[in-house]
């Protein structure tokens, strides 16, 4: 087993990741006093870059013509980038 999985939990996840995520939300809250429309544009921001950085993903991986019609499909996902 790799070095790096020997720190993981039955649920394949870190817990000293699950714990900077829930202090850095707990921080997040303390700065922005709590207020959701502070928060909202934060949200906003993140869901933008996941979903770019997943499209982005699949259109690399559409690059390589391994298929027939791989040129629409990557045609399809560069589109659903925007």
């Amino acid at each position: 087993m790799p070095r790096q999985f020997a720190n993981q939990g039955d649920r394949l996840v870190s817990p000293t990741g699950i714990m900077n995520l829930s202090g850095f939300a707990i921080l997040l809250i303390v700065v922005f006093q709590g207020d959701t429309h502070s928060l909202l544009p934060l949200y906003a921001i993140g869901v933008f870059i996941s979903f770019t950085l997943s499209q982005s993903g699949m259109v690399r991986r559409m690059a390589a013509p391994a298929r027939e019609g791989w040129r629409w499909r990557m045609w399809i996902n560069g589109v659903g980038r925007w």
